[in-house]
């Protein structure tokens, strides 16, 4: 660990990305520590004001993913600086181009370090709404990543009811309002999630 993080620094995006993806890995499903506590800040603000080329910025939605597991009572202000400056950085980019997967991700990471940042949650909402009406922003079999969504908004305690809307009838299906069946088949935890996250968000 001393080695790469002796190197982590001046590494290039991608290096880092694939770094601290492995390692928050390990720390948030395996219970991994680092022996140093410094290297969590290290990592931390080598990503601060980074130049990120163009080509780059894609790679950002897996760094603001995996940031918030190097959180300490030390980091924890400066992970959510980061992470608000990576995600501020990658929307002025690509906006335009937010799929289900990236919403999903950025909502969770934003959640875990509760990075609440109502513009970029605005604009995310817009995004969503504008490819919602143009149909093509969902596709058959990607309820966990709604759910996610629903989850990361509802944490944050974001409310958009239109937005909210659109996540509760791709959820239930286009049949719900006429026969009262939901259209999909959840586990226990997905149907925990959904029901947990509409009521925090609408009691």
């Amino acid at each position: 660990m001393d080695w790469l993080m002796a190197r982590y620094e001046p590494l290039e995006i991608e290096y880092k990305v694939a770094a601290t993806f492995a390692l928050g890995m390990l720390i948030s499903n395996y219970r991994f520590e680092l022996h140093n506590p410094e290297h969590n800040m290290q990592i931390i603000m080598a990503l601060d004001d980074m130049h990120i080329k163009p080509e780059q910025v894609p790679d950002i939605p897996a760094l603001v993913f995996m940031l918030p597991s190097f959180t300490t009572a030390q980091t924890e202000p400066h992970v959510t600086a980061v992470v608000e400056q990576l995600s501020s950085t990658y929307f002025v980019v690509m906006r335009d181009r937010l799929d289900l997967l990236t919403c999903s991700t950025f909502a969770l990471g934003w959640s875990m370090c509760n990075c609440y940042n109502p513009d970029l949650l605005d604009q995310m909402s817009e995004s969503i709404i504008k490819k919602n009406n143009e149909g093509v922003f969902f596709e058959s079999g990607d309820e966990s990543e709604i759910v996610n969504l629903l989850s990361g908004m509802s944490n944050l305690g974001y409310r958009n009811e239109e937005v909210y809307q659109i996540l509760h009838d791709h959820l239930v299906g286009p049949n719900f309002a006429a026969t009262g069946e939901i259209e999909g088949q959840y586990d226990f935890f997905t149907l925990f999630n959904i029901i947990s996250s509409f009521g925090r968000t609408f009691p």
